[in-house]
């Protein structure tokens, strides 16, 4: 089943002027289930992002894992929490922001939003652990460890980022190291594959895998679109244990791929960057 799953952030009307009624008026998040011939069936609709006008402008929303998702309220500097069941959702926390919310009069757009520090855009780790949260006008971006639906602070990194007015964050990647999947079972063979440099700059590429069991394996790569780029080109025997096998100079464009490891119990993929 596919679902759409859409943040209403309706502090203000167009014109900038207040709503009419109610005088705030909460923020909120809706659902409906896409149908076989394209039309929406609405399952959920209005659940509120806070309560006494704490959810008051929900933008940004990210799941965790396929049951729980975060939904960030600029004005208030917070972020919410939802179940999500087949569509169905359910407002669970809110959790306390470090940022600065809005102070004075929040009924007045300038003196809203030019005071909050304002929890904008947000991404979750593709492991679903760490959640990173941007600061919009404090320049600051809070790193937060999940814990179901719950968040612990690690870190709130400023660097070089702007001092104020930040957009959103677009994914965040690991520099200098190698990204590593989850290990993966297939046939009770046991596979981790990683991939290093990475970012690289296209040439001498390594990557890492260990296995259980020995398997015959070959390696595809795509871009981000899908498209192959090479299958089969790089093929060989693994052993038991630590193997690793060398991608040698692929010439490849500036951007984001993906490397699949195919094994005889099945395949595991991960991606790299290549920088120019």
């Amino acid at each position: 089943d596919n679902y759409v799953v859409v943040t209403e952030a309706r502090e203000f009307r167009p014109d900038g002027t207040p709503p009419v009624f109610p005088g705030l008026q909460d923020g909120s998040v809706s659902t409906w289930q896409i149908l076989a011939d394209g039309s929406l069936n609405s399952i959920d609709l209005d659940v509120a992002s806070g309560t006494n006008n704490t959810g008051r402008t929900a933008c940004w929303l990210d799941f965790s894992d396929e049951n729980t998702f975060f939904v960030s309220n600029a004005i208030e500097a917070g972020l919410a929490s939802y179940s999500f069941d087949n569509g169905s959702i359910a407002l669970l926390d809110q959790v306390a922001a470090q940022g600065t919310g809005a102070t004075g009069n929040t009924t007045d757009p300038a003196a809203a939003f030019g005071t909050t520090e304002g929890w904008i855009d947000m991404w979750i780790s593709d492991d679903n652990r760490y959640l990173y949260q941007a600061y919009g006008l404090s320049g600051t971006v809070g790193v937060y460890e999940i814990n179901g639906t719950e968040l612990t602070l690690l870190q709130e990194a400023t660097g070089d980022l702007p001092l104020n007015n930040i957009q959103g964050i677009v994914s965040v990647g690991e520099i200098g190291g190698s990204v590593s999947t989850e290990d993966v079972v297939l046939d009770n063979s046991e596979i981790r594959l990683s991939v290093f440099p990475n970012p690289n700059k296209g040439d001498q590429m390594s990557v890492d895998f260990f296995l259980r069991e020995a398997s015959d394996y070959d390696v595809t790569l795509y871009n981000i679109q899908g498209n192959t780029i090479s299958s089969g080109e790089i093929a060989g025997r693994g052993v038991v244990g630590n193997n690793t096998i060398s991608l040698g100079n692929m010439n490849l464009e500036a951007g984001t791929y993906l490397i699949r490891l195919n094994l005889e119990s099945g395949s595991i993929t991960n991606r790299f960057i290549v920088i120019r």
